[in-house]
């Protein structure tokens, strides 16, 4: 049998050495247009990934840019909440107004944190403009123009303002400006 196989491999060995060439050349060509395909996967998913990134910026800007409030708990001021604050004179608004706000509570045997918060912001953003002198309004509408944003917005930080109020008044913790506890 071994001789039968010796003969076998003297009488083909061309071919066989030829198919193995051709295997060779085969398996050579499928890796490098494999490889390739896959460098240009690649490159292809890189610039999709800094399209993307670069989108994804964009959209944070533009979001965080008219940002006046912080949602992570409890609601502070932003640094552009700070200086709106300061240019519609916010805590002086909010000292005004701040018993107009109390006297109208429905909750005031149920009186916590998040109530306060809940209410003085509900005040600030459905009542207070029309509690407001005309050039209080003024004030605040010129406000928003300025600064681009929905006069809701600017009424939020004078509720995060009576918020801050009502909640030294009933002796709670008062947020500071950057969400921690004064």
């Amino acid at each position: 049998m071994n001789i039968l196989l010796l003969t076998f491999l003297k009488e083909h060995l061309g071919a066989i050495f030829v198919c193995l060439i051709g295997i060779i050349v085969w398996v050579t060509y499928f890796i490098t247009k494999c490889k390739t395909s896959t460098e240009m996967n690649i490159k292809t998913l890189d610039k999709n990934y800094e399209g993307l990134k670069e989108t994804l910026d964009k959209i944070y800007t533009k979001i965080m840019s008219g940002s006046t409030i912080t949602n992570s708990g409890p609601m502070s001021l932003t640094e552009l909440g700070q200086e709106i604050s300061g240019n519609v004179n916010a805590k002086v608004l909010a000292n005004k107004y701040i018993k107009t706000l109390k006297e109208g509570s429905t909750s005031n045997d149920n009186l916590s944190a998040f109530v306060i918060q809940t209410e003085s912001i509900d005040f600030a953003t459905n009542e207070l403009m029309d509690n407001f002198s005309s050039e209080e309004k003024s004030l605040v509408q010129n406000e928003a123009f300025q600064q681009g944003l929905d006069i809701k917005k600017i009424l939020e930080i004078i509720g995060i303002e009576l918020r801050d109020i009502w909640l030294k008044d009933a002796g709670l913790d008062v947020p500071t400006s950057t969400g921690g506890q004064v």
